[in-house]
């Protein structure tokens, strides 16, 4: 199964499932050169993060960094978002392998729009859509060990339902 899932759909999903876990959207990155064009992609934007019940522009956007920085009840959240495209299965694998290291790098990092003393924990997640190449080299490459040690969650929507779960460091795989 090839789906089309927008870097944008799997930002705001996972902006809200961070928001109902009380983690507050302090920081996002709208992908550069999607197929929608980066001043549609800012007014979808701005309303799906009103429709989680942020004020206009109360969430700032950056152009480096993770893709979603989310605070509240002590927990930092530093997500990184991968949208699934058209191309090849060796595109996807790609474009995987970059949201997967970025991810990692985040690891230890705190960014300036949170103080650090008010930092009980951090986490790192990857958020993609459950695509066929996607789950593909989650399973084969990150491992419940590598994310227990992390502290890496996966933060998953499915093209198709657009159900959106998170699967914690130390839990298998559901798929």
């Amino acid at each position: 199964m090839t789906s089309t899932v927008p870097e944008l759909d799997v930002l705001l999903s996972a902006a809200r499932w961070l928001f109902d876990r009380g983690a507050i959207p302090r920081s996002v990155s709208i992908a550069a050169g999607s197929a929608a064009g980066k001043y549609a992609d800012r007014e979808r934007l701005e309303a799906g993060l009103a429709a989680i019940g942020l004020p206009p522009h109360s969430c700032p956007t950056s152009s480096d960094g993770p893709d979603v920085i989310a605070f509240g009840n002590g927990e930092l959240w530093l997500v990184e978002c991968k949208g699934a495209g058209t191309g090849t299965s060796q595109t996807q694998r790609n474009n995987f392998d970059r949201a997967l290291a970025s991810a990692v790098s985040y690891y230890g990092h705190t960014p300036q729009v949170v103080k650090e003393a008010e930092v009980n924990q951090r986490m790192i997640a990857l958020a993609l859509p459950a695509t066929t190449n996607y789950t593909r080299e989650l399973k084969r490459r990150v491992r419940r060990e590598l994310r227990a040690r992390l502290d890496m969650w996966v933060l998953l929507l499915d093209p198709s339902t657009r159900a959106f779960s998170a699967i914690v460091p130390d839990q298998e795989y559901p798929f």
